[in-house]
């Protein structure tokens, strides 16, 4: 597998020490890969998700879970291509304030976290199929 290699489309990094060499945050070889459908950075260890996050235009999947993450940026709500959102048992209070903006979204885990409320744009999803 060619890191360098602009074309992938899905990366999996599970449980791994290579996941979190960049102070605890997504790798750098991940932001920027604009042709990314699908990521999966479960169990990571991650703290934090980075604003370039919103790069990933083409995202479809992403998968976030059992990490540490303590806020997320409001870029993460620019990738409109997004449907599917795993967040459960990270370290949440909140929700991007226009986590609205992300109308594609079909399935949304936010189990297992310390929210303390939702954002009024919530309720444009319309096309949520299941909420955890």
């Amino acid at each position: 597998l060619e890191i360098s290699d602009r074309r992938i489309s899905h990366i999996l990094c599970n449980n791994s020490d290579r996941c979190h060499k960049d102070n605890c945050g997504l790798p750098k070889f991940v932001l920027g890969r604009s042709t990314l459908q699908k990521l999966n950075m479960c169990n990571c260890s991650l703290q934090y998700v980075p604003g370039e996050i919103g790069l990933l235009v083409n995202l479809t999947h992403l998968d976030l879970t059992q990490n540490k993450i303590k806020y997320l940026p409001d870029e993460l709500c620019s990738i409109i291509s997004l449907k599917w959102l795993s967040l459960k048992i990270n370290e949440l209070t909140s929700l991007p304030m226009m986590i609205g903006n992300l109308l594609c979204l079909e399935y949304l885990d936010i189990s297992f976290n310390r929210l303390n409320s939702i954002p009024d744009s919530f309720k444009l999803l319309n096309f949520i199929n299941e909420l955890k």
